[in-house]
C-alpha cells in the first residue's frame, strides 16, 4: 500500500520502508506482521515480543494441560477407586480433553516456531508472503 513516492495509498501520509497499512485498524504499522484477532490488534515492531511471549506461554499452558490429562489417566490405571458416574464421565471427557490439548499444542507450536524462524530471517509474515509471490511469478515466467 505504499506508492513509489513513499506515500501510503490509503492514509495519504509519508511512510518509511517496511510500513504496511492495516485495513482492519485503518492505520499504518511499522514492520506489520499481521492483524491478530486473538490479540485484537496489529502485530508489528512495537508488540512483536509480547506476541511471541503470548504464543510461548500458550504453548506451555497447552503442554501442561496435556500433561495433566495424561497424568490423570496414569493415576486411574494404577487403581484409584472411581464411582461408576466418574468412570462414565472420565471415559468421555479425558479423551476429548487430550485431543483438544494436543491439537492446540501442535497448532500453537507451529505458529510459534514459524514466527521464530521469520524473526531469525528479519522478515514479517507480510514480507514473506510478498517474497513468495515474487518467487512464484519468477518460476512461472
Amino acid at each position: 500500500n505504499i506508492d513509489d513516492d513513499g506515500m501510503c495509498r490509503v492514509c495519504k501520509k509519508f511512510k518509511p520502508e517496511r510500513v504496511y497499512h492495516c485495513r482492519w485498524c485503518k492505520r499504518c504499522v511499522l514492520q506489520m506482521d499481521h492483524h491478530c484477532p486473538w490479540v485484537g490488534n496489529c502485530i508489528g515492531l512495537r508488540n512483536y515480543k509480547a506476541f511471541m511471549l503470548f504464543l510461548f506461554y500458550t504453548m506451555v499452558a497447552c503442554a501442561y494441560g496435556l500433561g495433566l490429562e495424561i497424568r490423570f489417566i496414569v493415576h486411574c490405571q494404577i487403581g484409584e477407586a472411581l464411582t461408576p458416574q466418574q468412570v462414565g464421565l472420565t471415559a468421555v471427557l479425558v479423551p476429548v480433553g487430550i485431543m483438544i490439548m494436543f491439537g492446540a499444542l501442535v497448532g500453537v507450536s507451529c505458529l510459534f516456531f514459524w514466527n521464530l524462524y521469520l524473526a531469525a530471517q528479519n522478515r514479517t509474515n507480510v514480507e514473506n508472503h510478498k517474497l513468495e509471490a515474487v518467487r512464484h511469478v519468477r518460476s512461472e515466467g
